[in-house]
């Protein structure tokens, strides 16, 4: 579903949390290959998707795509790095576009 630039979604935050209890968490090529480039985990995107908070002021208008990406930022669970997912919503759950390493140092 496209939204257009101006549209973006007001239930961001219900969707994740429904696609990750439904194991509806996808994952795009682009955020596999920083995944295995950062040492991050499926655990950790989930962790942080599940626990951390929405970032509304990093969400992205993705014109190559026409939708928005949605930022969520946290810690993981053994507080080994901090996190920022971009997420995109879809009709059946959530796709991972990327993942970013936070962590100071």
């Amino acid at each position: 579903m496209s939204l257009g630039k101006s549209n973006k979604r007001d239930d961001v935050v219900l969707r994740v949390a429904e696609a990750v209890a439904c194991d509806s968490v996808f994952l795009s090529a682009h955020a596999n290959q920083r995944m295995a480039e950062r040492n991050i985990t499926r655990f950790d995107i989930l962790y942080v998707l599940e626990n951390g908070t929405r970032e509304p002021r990093k969400d992205a208008f993705k014109a190559t795509f026409d939708e928005w990406t949605y930022a969520y930022r946290g810690w993981t669970s053994e507080k080994r790095m901090e996190l920022r997912i971009a997420v995109a919503v879809l009709d059946n759950g959530v796709l991972v576009v990327t993942a970013v390493d936070l962590t100071p140092g």
